[in-house]
This record gives structure tokens, sequence and C-alpha cells, in this order.
């Protein structure tokens, strides 16, 4: 009798670790996915952060350089009509 429940007991145990094994396997491989995928997902916003300077960087150019062109329209019109005012003369 108590063979046929050491037995019975070997049993269950071996059938439990059949179905054990691929759901560790499973666990493991997803957190070796989530990693994955979190690390990913830093270097996107890394990524993102690193554009956002860029963008701030090139807007400040963009003004700078309306402001400049603003200063040269006038200073170009002011420049016509010198000429204008000379050429009456």
């Amino acid at each position: 009798m108590r063979r046929k429940n050491n037995t019975l007991k070997e049993s269950l145990i071996k059938e439990k670790v059949e179905v054990v094994e691929p759901l560790t396997f499973q666990i493991e491989e997803g957190k070796e996915i989530q990693d994955s995928l979190n690390q990913q997902l830093n270097d996107k916003i890394q990524a993102c952060e690193r554009l956002e300077g860029e963008i701030m960087l090139l807007k400040k150019e963009l003004e700078k350089t309306k402001t400049e062109l603003s200063f040269n329209q006038k200073f170009s019109k002011g420049t016509e009509d010198l000429n204008e005012i000379l050429e009456a003369w």
C-alpha cells in the first residue's frame, strides 16, 4: 500500500512538473519580452526628448532669422528712399 501511495505521489509530482516547467519557461520568455519592450520604449522617449530639443532650437533660429529679415527689409527700404532722394538732387 505504501509503495502504491509513493508511486501515486511520484506520478502526481511528475505531472505537476510537466505542467509547471512550460509555464516557467513562458514566464521567463514574457519577462525577456517585457524587458526588451521597456528598453525600446525608453529609447523612443529619449529620441522624442532629443527631437523636442532640436525643434525648440530650430524655432529660436527661425525667430532670429525672421527678425533679421525684417530688419534687412527695413534697411533696404531706407536705402531705396535715400537713393531716390539722391537721384532727385
